[in-house]
């Protein structure tokens, strides 16, 4: 878990993000230490899409770049609204911390969440770059009940359908195999890859309706007026919300926490349910 990115990637700084944010909040105008306006509260937000003509909708939760300890509410909120919403699934896209040493505070946060059909859990780059050991993390995730799918992928059954869950290693720091998304006729398949530049590939691939779900761009994190001022390496221009990929379909979930900067801006931290029928 300790390896580096790879060949030609780049880890951003903290310095070159914060001299970007700031030199683009000077051209807009915008003050960047005017924290009134900054975005901390929890937002649960509800997302319907038709994908598989399933007769009862699939619910979905999407738990993903929380960034432990950076985020800005009680943890306890976030676990009451998923058990509230009753999900099938629920889905952790990666970078749940990007410190060292906190495997065991991931491990505990999941384990209050509930879910019917199971808890799954990827790897997202600051997983890696934050020097985080994968087989604690495996062992946290699952005393917490949730599997941990590094290029793997299970079959599960939720109110007598099958449903495949296919989790991509991380395109940044880790070697996303396409070979996992080998046709399988008649299951509707849903694939956790944590950056979405990774989507156009996961949608050639596989020919037939696919759920894609991705994290990693804090739908701009810093957002004054709705101006996305900058997106990380691996967004591919995706920011967040629903974007059409031939038959499939994908979700960029804007998240929980915080990265290189403190704080959010017009874009709140955000628990993503998703009904898909």
């Amino acid at each position: 878990m300790n390896e580096p990115a790879g060949k030609g990637k780049t880890r951003p700084t903290r310095r070159g993000f914060l001299k970007g944010t700031l030199a683009l909040s000077g051209l807009l105008g915008f003050p960047a230490g005017a924290y009134a306006w900054r975005s901390n509260r929890l937002c649960v937000v509800y997302e319907r899409a038709s994908l598989w003509n399933l007769p009862t909708p699939l619910r979905i939760g999407i738990v993903t770049d929380l960034h432990a300890p950076y985020y800005t509410f009680e943890t306890a909120e976030l676990i009451d609204a998923i058990n509230e919403a009753g999900c099938d699934f629920l889905c952790i896209l990666g970078d749940m911390a990007d410190t060292p040493h906190r495997e065991a505070l991931i491990g505990e946060i999941c384990r209050g969440m509930r879910a019917r059909g199971g808890k799954f859990a990827i790897l997202g780059n600051w997983e890696y770059w934050g020097g985080l050991d994968r087989d604690r993390l495996a062992e946290a995730y699952g005393a917490a009940g949730v599997e941990l799918l590094v290029n793997g992928r299970r079959t599960c059954k939720i109110a007598g359908r099958s449903i495949r869950i296919v989790g991509l290693d991380d395109l940044l720091g880790g070697r996303p195999d396409y070979a996992l998304l080998e046709e399988k006729p008649g299951t509707p398949t849903i694939v956790l890859s944590h950056c979405p530049a990774t989507a156009h590939e996961i949608a050639r691939r596989r020919g037939s309706a696919t759920l894609i779900l991705s994290g990693h761009t804090h739908g701009g994190q810093i957002t004054p007026f709705g101006v996305v001022l900058r997106l990380p390496p691996g967004s591919a221009g995706f920011v967040r919300g629903w974007y059409p990929l031939g038959t499939s379909r994908l979700y960029v979930s804007p998240g929980l926490g915080n990265s290189i900067l403190p704080f959010r801006l017009g874009q709140p931290p955000t628990l993503a349910i998703l009904d898909i029928s």
